[in-house]
């Protein structure tokens, strides 16, 4: 595999993201000592920051990788949702729920620690109304391929996933998921799906299989195509019809921060399948980039120099 050809090809390459967007908000600052009030530390803010997570982070990946993106998702009319604008990336197919609450996650970290987190969400259904909006600006972008990115905050509906299935079908593209167990049965019939190794389990409803029953088990069951498992620290299993089961161990590195390693393995994945290799080519670039991505701190992104230079 050449892979220095293959990452250039991503420059031609348009992904449309759709899916919930989160608001990442971090504090850090220096633990010196615990408060008289409560057994409790203290800590000494140094910075305050955000960033844009769950689809959002995917498309922002994207971009960095060189690809072309459209990120379509909801936010509210709320302070989440100005901060979210005032980011000024991807947000032309950003649509505003009046009544919503932006997702927002603070983290509170020091030494590399996470030592608190706050959400700060509301989780509801779009309406039908919506399903439309988010439908018609689908149909006007031409795409190579759809990444859903389902963190189960209200915007991935089971109609919603019947109407992008049947459009990418249409279109004779391809339709990927990152999934939530909870929505497990709006996803059959995707092309294929990237859960954990918790959420495989949880998406064939028992335990006790190997990785390479696991994956078979949720192909068939889910009529996909292929099927990826990631596992976190031993890396990730996967086949895809008519080919043999593949396993990549991870590459060992001092952990930063897993937050949005997922987001990385969908864009570097989603980015590879659309220039038409196999899943398994596809899957040794997500390893490569997710490896890179957990030494960063907090949702972030990479570009193709890393990957390069790994």
């Amino acid at each position: 595999m050449n892979m220095e050809k293959i990452l250039k090809k991503f420059e031609t390459r348009k992904i449309i993201v759709i899916g919930d967007l989160i608001l990442d908000h971090y504090i850090m600052g220096v633990v010196k000592r615990i408060s008289p009030e409560a057994p409790v530390p203290v800590i000494e803010k140094k910075e305050e920051f955000y960033r844009l997570g769950g689809a959002a982070n995917v498309a922002l990946n994207i971009e960095s990788l060189g690809g072309k993106v459209n990120l379509i998702s909801i936010i509210g009319d709320d302070t989440s949702g100005k901060i979210v604008r005032e980011k000024g990336k991807l947000t032309d197919n950003l649509i505003i729920e009046k009544d919503r609450i932006t997702p927002h996650k603070t983290r509170i970290i020091s030494n590399h620690q996470q030592l608190l987190r706050v959400d700060e969400e509301k989780i509801e259904k779009i309406n039908t109304e919506t399903e439309d909006m988010i439908i018609k600006k689908t149909e006007k972008i031409d795409f190579d391929l759809i990444i859903v990115s389902d963190y189960a905050k209200g915007v991935i509906t089971e109609n919603l996933m019947k109407r992008l299935i049947k459009l990418s079908k249409n279109r004779g593209k391809r339709i990927i998921v990152d999934p939530k167990p909870l929505h497990k049965n709006y996803y059959t019939g995707v092309t294929g799906v990237v859960p954990n190794l918790k959420e495989a389990f949880q998406m064939v409803g028992e335990e006790g299989y190997d990785e390479k029953e696991l994956v078979n088990k949720i192909m068939k069951k889910y009529k996909t195509d292929w099927v990826l498992v990631t596992m976190g620290e031993k890396g990730m299993c996967g086949r895809e019809k008519g080919k043999k089961f593949f396993c990549y161990k991870a590459f060992t590195h001092e952990v930063s921060d897993v937050t949005g390693a997922g987001d990385t393995v969908m864009a570097a994945l989603g980015l590879s399948l659309s220039t038409k290799i196999t899943l398994r080519e596809s899957s040794r670039i997500a390893n490569i980039a997710a490896s890179i991505s957990v030494t960063k701190l907090g949702a972030s992104t990479i570009k193709q120099e890393e990957i390069l230079s790994f």
